[in-house]
């Protein structure tokens, strides 16, 4: 009896890490669609911006109540730093998305086309994969093959992105332009590049715990 209460004490019952990781990563997902909403669907800016900062909100609760158990349990399923770390980078994930809709409002860039429309595309894609991946990491082993294509995907991805900064940049600086539309566009294709490097940062973390703990 005194043996099952100190085991009660010292190893409470595991908090649904795996849950809480793939709610938050759904909203990861929930960001790109808002972003492929607004920008393809012509949907209200103000409307998908209201919404995003919204899940922005929602992801923090999150983010701190994964923290909270993983501070407060005594054997977590992984890592406790693993824990924080990919919390964090979810989290980050859709700080960058609102950050970048918010710029979108403000510069007023319109409907997307040509390398931009192709960047909005990515990005998208690239939040759909991270919640793939997620949602499959509480499998562990059985569905490393499946998490490793996820992983691929992303890194695909973010590679795409780097080539579509490198055509963006020429092609704004191949003619003269207002320096306002210069930094507009810069700063633009910036954050979208940021959103996907983020994705790939995330993709780098779950991999990280699959090779220590699968």
């Amino acid at each position: 009896m005194y043996n099952d209460q100190i085991n009660m004490h010292f190893f409470p019952k595991t908090p649904k890490f795996f849950d809480l990781f793939d709610k938050l990563a759904k909203k990861v997902e929930l960001s790109g669609k808002l972003l492929h909403e607004n920008h393809l669907n012509k949907s209200s800016i103000t409307q998908v911006t209201k919404r995003l900062r919204k899940l922005e909100l929602e992801a923090d609760e999150i983010c701190h109540h994964i923290n909270r158990e993983a501070n407060a349990t005594f054997i977590p399923p992984i890592d406790r730093e693993d824990i924080h770390k990919l919390s964090y980078d979810l989290d980050t994930i859709i700080d960058y998305v609102e950050n970048f809709q918010s710029l979108a409002k403000i510069f007023q860039l319109g409907q997307p086309k040509g390398l931009f429309l192709k960047y909005i595309e990515a990005v998208t894609k690239a939040t759909k994969q991270v919640s793939l991946l997620v949602h499959e990491l509480r499998h562990g082993s059985k569905n490393i093959s499946k998490m490793k294509k996820y992983i691929i995907r992303i890194h695909s991805l973010e590679n795409d992105g780097d080539e579509l900064l490198r055509k963006s940049f020429t092609k704004l600086f191949s003619s003269p332009k207002s320096p306002i539309v210069v930094i507009k566009w810069k700063d633009t294709y910036k954050n979208l590049e940021d959103i996907l490097d983020q994705c790939e940062a995330t993709s780098d973390t779950v991999e990280e715990i699959i090779i220590k703990n699968f």
